[in-house]
Formats: C-alpha cells, structure tokens, sequence
C-alpha cells in the first residue's frame, strides 16, 4: 500500500488516502497481517493530517464525514483486524513495539472488543434474570397483575424508563423515573429498593439508608429487598454490588436457588466462567430441591450457553456480520 507522507495535508491528499483506507478496510477478508496493520498505521497518518489541517484552518466537512465513516468499519471489522493481527497478544506487541498514543482507540480493539463482549453478556443476562425474577413476582402478585390498577400500570412504564437509563449508565434519569414511579405506588418496596441503590452509586448514602430502611419496614422478608438489589446493580452493570446480594442470600437464605444465581452471574459478567458454572449448577440443584422448575430450565440453559462460551477463546474470534 502506498502511503502518503505526514506533511501533505491538502484535501487532495486527504481525500486520496480517505478513499485509498476505506478501499484497503474492504478488502480485509483476503488480506494479511500486513494489510491490518498498514490499516492501523493509516489510520495514524491520517489523524495527524486532519489534525494539522483543522489547525491550520482548512475547511475539512467532507473529508471528516468520511472519517468518521472509515472509523465506524473499523470498528464494524475490529474481530476481523485483530485476527489478522495475530489475536490480543499480536495487537498488544506491536502497539508496544510502535508506542502507541492511548487516545489512537485502533490500537486497543482488543480491550474494545472485549468491553463490547461484557455488554452483550451483560444485556442477555438483564433478560434471562429479569424473566426469572418477573416469574417469581407474578407467582407471589397474581391477582395484582391479573387486572392491574392504572396506577400499577403508569408506574411500571416510568420503572422500565428507569431501567433502560440504568443501562445506558444514566443514574440521574434512572432515579428521576424511580421517583415518578413512586409517585403513582409511594409504599412499594421493590420501588424504594431500587431507589435505595440509585441513591448509593449517585454518592448519597446517608439517603440510601434511609430509602433502604422503609423498603425493609414494608417489604415481606429481607430475600426480595435483597433480589430488588442484586437486579439493580445488574442492570447497572455492577460486580461488586451482585456478588456482595448472592453473598448475604447464600448467607440468610441457603435454600434459595437464586444466591448461588447471582453470584454466578457476577462471575459471568468478569468473564470467570469456570466459577460461574459451578454457581449455576449449586442454583439448579437448589431449585430443583425447592419445586422451582421454571427456575431449573432457564438456569440449564445458561449453563450451556456457559459451557459454549467457556471454550470461545480456544476459537478464533468470527468476523463481524453486517
């Protein structure tokens, strides 16, 4: 590949080495290991020269449109680039051979990848955990959720807004939901729990304890206050914070399938899997001993999920589908 140098940064030349890089991400699936990493070196290149014509004044909207474009393919075929890259380690060498300027983001696609890979793990488990719990509360509130007051019904639209700021790692609007929710149900524990965590990771403890402590005073045992939690720092994304909830369910309630659930799940999420399947598989026994079929099956099938997952990185990574 032939590549321009450093010092021309007219637009001609941007625009030449901008269609010449996008041509060269094309052609990815058939290149080699040299390819990927000229990509990377272009990409270099190709940031300074915009910098220095920014600089110097040069109207550049164009040709950042179409950086911006080059830089969402590269992210589009980062598992692709980093195979031909030799994996993590044969990224990591060369980025430490060429010292790599941390704010060039190309050069770290393996901890890009692998932050992604935690959000996706992070989101399907939101999914199977919420369906398991949501399964318990509609055993225990049947006749609640049968036909559901219009104030059931409005503070649970403001409770999924909440979760979905939860997600996107907005506490601010998750608590301003929380709020809005409790106020259509003030007494609802769950609601006052999960303010309660809100309240904690926002830097208010004082006020946390004290939202945590009228949760506990209507709240029907200290297992619901306690799955209320560990949902919410999953949903927050927060290790620490599910692992202490199974910790002190395995610990107060040992008959209770969903300790060992969470405590599973922390695991997943770090990416431990070895533990993670012996918690799930202490989860499915416990269910099982308790009558909690629905429980076992959903727990079963994340253990083969796990099973899979344990042995991906023996495998090489699949190219990104479109």
């Amino acid at each position: 590949m032939t590549t321009l140098t450093h010092s021309d940064g007219s637009p001609r030349a941007i625009n030449s080495k901008l269609d010449q890089l996008e041509a060269s991400i094309g052609s990815l699936d058939i290149g080699t290991g040299e390819h990927a990493l000229n990509v990377l070196l272009d990409l270099d290149d190709l940031q300074s020269r915009l910098q220095k014509a920014e600089a110097s004044g040069t109207h550049l909207q164009a040709e950042l449109v179409q950086w911006d474009y080059i830089c969402q393919l590269v992210r589009k075929n980062a598992r692709l680039i980093l195979n031909k890259m030799g994996g993590p380690a044969g990224l990591m060498k060369k980025r430490i051979e060429l010292q790599a300027d941390e704010s060039a983001w190309w050069w770290y696609l393996d901890d890009y990848l692998a932050e992604r890979r935690r959000k996706n793990i992070r989101k399907t488990l939101i999914g199977i955990v919420g369906a398991v719990l949501l399964i318990a509360l509609l055993v225990f509130g049947y006749q609640r959720f049968l036909a559901p007051p219009p104030e059931v019904t409005e503070s649970y639209f403001h409770r999924l807004a909440a979760e979905s700021a939860m997600q996107a790692g907005d506490v601010q609007t998750a608590l301003n939901e929380i709020d809005l929710a409790l106020g259509y149900l003030p007494e609802e524990p769950e609601l006052l729990t999960v303010k309660s965590v809100l309240l904690q990771s926002s830097g208010q403890p004082d006020q946390a304890q004290i939202i945590l402590d009228q949760a506990r005073s209507l709240a029907q045992d200290d297992l619901s206050i306690y799955l209320a939690q560990a949902q919410t720092y999953l949903l927050l994304g927060d290790t620490k914070g599910i692992r202490e909830m199974g910790g002190k369910i395995v610990e107060e309630y040992p008959d209770s399938a969903y300790g060992p659930m969470f405590l599973g799940t922390a695991d997943e999420l770090e990416e431990n899997y070895e533990s993670a399947l012996t918690y799930l598989q202490q989860s499915v026994s416990l269910a099982e001993e308790q009558g909690d079929m629905n429980l076992s099956a959903n727990l079963r099938v994340r253990i083969a999920t796990l099973v899979q997952k344990s042995m991906a990185p023996s495998l090489p990574l699949p190219t990104e589908t479109p």
